[in-house]
């Protein structure tokens, strides 16, 4: 065999072998990585000792490139980066979600539902962000059409509507364990602490903690809607707002209730934790201590307690107030859990609680 035909032959079998591999990839990485997390660090490569080069965001999705470890590489705008898979969820099949969500409705024979709240808002679609058509009370029937990403599908009177699941189906949402349900109607004032260019606080990431409590005010805004509370944002975006101008929302809207979400950090003491609540009138203790104890039971985070502070926010407001520190991000490993989507269910929960339990009483 002639010294170019032994060259052609190894240059084809070259090819050949890069071409296989790329098939190999591409079946075992051809998958979607979804973001469960908002502010996740991108790293450049798959360890925490690798340099942040970006940060991606809950409900975001990316391409998989490749894995190593606990560490999956995804594909960004910029180029290609590395995230950890404790806050990810993949989808390889690419199913259609609408027949598997309609093949576990029929699986459970679920064919009517009952709500569980009086004053249960239902939408023109399956999500908070859909318009609201009309309102049900606890104890009404309605046939269900079909499961749509947990909001159910139903038939209201002349026109098709859906009704979050968790309103509606025992044990099917972590908020169906409130029980006798007071926050209807009630007027809540949630208050994301800082904003704009007031930062707030540092996690150890390097993230800002006027992130924290933007996500966590969204979170916390979307479930007592869906508990039928009124609810009103200080600064639902990332602007800048005065103190003052905070608290003359709530005098203003003459609230039921103020609450005013932070997150704490001492990095000369990055071990320090846990959960503590603010309050400045007499008659605002009892709310503190509710909101307090429920959210130490539901996240069982280290209990700082209820305190009593000057701080301005509360001062000016003369509606019931609280401002609560619902972590340290200066604590990597807490700044972590503050992070997860799970987590911030959990910090929403304890408020809604002890609101719940305050009202109640």
């Amino acid at each position: 065999m002639s010294l170019l035909r032994k060259y052609r032959k190894a240059v084809l079998i070259c090819l050949m072998i890069i071409s296989f591999s790329m098939v190999i990839s591409t079946v075992v990485y051809a998958k979607e990585v979804f973001i469960n997390v908002n502010n996740l660090n991108v790293r450049s490569g798959p360890g925490l000792d690798y340099d942040v080069i970006g940060q991606v965001h809950e409900d975001e999705s990316y391409q998989a490139l490749s894995e190593q470890g606990d560490w999956t590489e995804i594909q960004l705008e910029n180029g290609p980066g590395w995230v950890t898979n404790e806050y990810t969820t993949f989808d390889e099949t690419q199913e259609d979600t609408s027949s598997k969500d309609q093949e576990a409705l029929e699986q459970t024979d679920t064919q009517t539902i009952t709500v569980l709240y009086d004053d249960t808002n239902i939408r023109s679609g399956p999500s908070t962000s859909y318009d609201i058509v009309g309102s049900t009370n606890r104890g009404e029937i309605f046939d269900v059409i079909q499961l749509k990403d947990d909001w159910y599908e139903i038939q209201s009177e002349d026109q098709q509507a859906f009704i979050a699941k968790w309103l509606v189906d025992p044990g099917s949402h972590q908020f169906t364990q409130i029980e006798n349900n007071s926050l209807t109607n009630k007027k809540i004032i949630i208050d994301a602490g800082h904003g704009g260019v007031d930062a707030g606080a540092i996690g150890s990431s390097g993230n800002y903690e006027k992130h924290y409590t933007t996500v966590t005010a969204e979170k916390l805004a979307s479930y007592l809607d869906m508990l039928g509370a009124e609810v009103i944002q200080t600064r639902p975006t990332d602007y800048y707002m005065s103190l003052s101008g905070r608290a003359s929302v709530a005098n203003a809207a003459v609230a039921d209730a103020f609450i005013s979400l932070h997150y704490n950090s001492t990095p000369e003491i990055p071990t320090a934790s846990g959960v503590n609540t603010y309050y400045y009138a007499e008659h605002d203790q009892q709310l503190a201590r509710n909101i307090q104890a429920e959210l130490i039971k539901t996240t069982s985070a280290r209990d700082r307690g209820t305190h009593q502070e000057n701080y301005q926010v509360l001062r000016e407001n003369r509606r019931p107030a609280v401002l609560i520190e619902l972590g340290f991000i200066s604590n990597e490993t807490e700044e972590n859990h503050i992070q997860s989507t799970v987590y911030q269910q959990k910090l929403a929960k304890g408020i809604i609680s002890g609101l719940n339990k305050y009202f109640r009483e």
